[in-house]
């Protein structure tokens, strides 16, 4: 269904003369009690009185050319009044699925509340007895509009949203904690922290929390939510117990300085939570555990984030928690960490590497170097995806200074080239790994990796440096007898680069050399793949003459 625009409806709520409905006119659109349709001819009845408008009637009201004649025809309903109410229903819910995820701004979501019941009394009467849509709250709503809200939403579980501060708003909204299914908030003081500490809370299933007070809070829900399955605290410290954690699908922790657990609490809840999807600790002071772990099975894990932490802290993390095959994995050391290829710290993703490329033994993987900038700091970025069925990837982040990255990918690529012999090699994949200030260690980087995976046979290169894909291509396909790179390359793709210059550039440095050899050779390519950019249609002639197989993937050629 088209939703009509309208203007924002504010979350502080409306300004209303009655607290029994929402206000009729938000932003000078037409009146909520007016049946309109939406095409053709339109009759509106205002207090029982039938009247034409025509067709140019606007959103906003009737337009200038507008007119509005008596009628004495009997009222006509118009198509959508005739609509099962069943179905009616069936279309608002459907409507507003999307933005009830807490992903959809509260702001947002009434809006298209309220653009759904403009379009006729009906449907507005229809949606104000449908209490599962009147769920969703903010702290910035008037309290006024909370209060209808929370009347209309009946004993439906609510979702909270915005920051919590000490106000009349929040004393309605705990006296309904009962009826919490989802508390998405900030909380801006500690009396509200206080307040959420005595408050039992049997409904809550999903919690995110932040509170940029340090001090940690020794108990939550006066310690009782015991439907909760997802938790993300950032910021400050909760009860870390099993008597409230447990039975989570999903934790996350996020920048706790203070009140963090040791690593063996954390391990304690983990181990309650067999059903466990998501588990992320990041830039977290965890402490280390002097007890002796037990290994934790976590069968149902997709994915594993330990990122900016100490070395001992993810490697005790890593030691502790066995994951399955399909699991996605993402480590990262803190930034600032210097580099060290030997370290023990290392061990946990060395092993994971190890077991993704056993079970990727007669099929395709790929393993990918990329530099990611961000601002004066650059991070070499590994991941190893596995071609088995049903196999999760791994991802390594460090920080580097530039310059050095390619220590960190000669370490990954030489622990691959270690590993058992895979009759089918991985794919290489080299992203942005060159720029103009360091553009000459993308070849060192190839360099490198030919010395631990000589028989590779697919590279792709994604780079907007002509300048190295030029590089590329004189070193992978020299012409002369000068050592070539990867003899046993059959497939090479070249993504999102200027394609005209470096292209043009080899091109014409390429048929010199040939016809100072007496004629043209093919390349010892199986298939050239360009992917994205613009080309010439000359040189996707030169480069049919030089390859059997040229493919062009969005690819607009000039």
């Amino acid at each position: 269904m088209n939703r009509i625009n309208s203007p924002e409806l504010a979350e502080d709520g409306p300004d209303r003369s009655s607290g029994n409905s929402l206000p009729a006119s938000v932003g000078g659109l037409p009146d909520a009690g007016a049946r309109l349709s939406l095409a053709g001819p339109h009759f509106v009845e205002f207090q029982g009185r039938t009247t034409h408008v025509s067709a140019s009637l606007s959103v906003g009201g009737v337009s200038d050319d507008a007119t509005v004649a008596s009628s004495a025809q009997p009222q006509r309903l118009c198509h959508i009044e005739t609509i099962p109410v069943e179905l009616s229903q069936a279309i608002m819910r459907e409507v507003m699925k999307e933005d009830l995820s807490l992903d959809t701004h509260t702001q947002a979501y009434y809006r298209a509340f309220t653009q759904i019941r403009l379009i006729c009394r009906r449907w507005a009467d229809i949606l104000e007895g449908m209490p599962e849509l009147w769920v969703r709250l903010s702290m910035r709503m008037d309290e006024r509009f909370v209060d209808l809200a929370l009347s209309r939403s009946m004993d439906n579980p609510l979702i909270i949203t915005g920051t919590l501060s000490s106000s009349p708003t929040l004393d309605r909204l705990l006296q309904h904690a009962y009826r919490w299914k989802v508390l998405s908030v900030s909380v801006a003081d500690r009396s509200t922290m206080d307040h959420l500490a005595v408050h039992s809370a049997p409904l809550l299933e999903d919690l995110r929390l932040y509170h940029p007070i340090r001090p940690p809070y020794k108990i939550l829900f006066n310690g009782s939510a015991p439907m909760l399955r997802i938790v993300h605290v950032r910021g400050c410290g909760v009860q870390w117990s099993t008597s409230l954690l447990s039975n989570l699908h999903s934790l996350v922790l996020l920048d706790i300085r203070q009140g963090a657990p040791d690593v063996g609490v954390l391990l304690e809840v983990l181990s309650t939570s067999p059903k466990l999807t998501l588990l992320r600790v990041q830039n977290t002071r965890l402490t280390q555990s002097s007890s002796r772990q037990t290994r934790i099975y976590l069968k149902c894990l997709r994915s594993l984030e330990l990122r900016f932490l100490e070395q001992s802290i993810l490697k005790q993390l890593a030691d502790a928690v066995d994951i399955p095959m399909s699991t996605n994995c993402w480590f990262s050391f803190m930034r600032g960490t210097e580099w060290q290829p030997h370290s023990e710290q290392l061990e946990p993703i060395n092993q994971r590497l190890s077991v993704l490329a056993a079970a990727s033994i007669g099929s395709k993987s790929a393993l990918t170097f990329w530099t990611v900038s961000d601002g004066c700091n650059r991070e070499a970025r590994v991941t190893y995806e596995g071609g088995a069925d049903q196999q999760g990837a791994l991802i390594f982040k460090f920080g580097v200074f530039p310059g050095t990255h390619n220590d960190v990918f000669e370490y990954f690529a030489r622990q691959l080239g270690q590993a058992e012999p895979n009759p089918i090699p991985s794919a290489l994949h080299i992203v942005n790994c060159s720029n103009r200030a360091y553009e000459r260690n993308g070849l060192e980087l190839l360099q490198r990796l030919h010395k631990h995976l000589p028989d590779t046979d697919e590279i792709l290169i994604e780079d907007t440096s002509s300048g190295f894909i030029e590089d590329v291509f004189e070193i992978f396909f020299p012409g002369d007898n000068s050592l070539q790179l990867f003899r046993q390359l059959s497939i090479l793709i070249i993504r999102d680069s200027t394609h005209k210059k470096w292209a043009a550039s080899w091109l014409e440095r390429r048929q010199r050399l040939q016809e100072k050899q007496g004629g043209w050779h093919r390349l010892p390519l199986r298939t050239l793949k360009i992917e994205g950019g613009t080309i010439s249609a000359e040189i996707v002639k030169g480069l049919e003459q030089l390859v059997p197989n040229l493919v062009l993937d969005h690819v607009e050629v000039e």
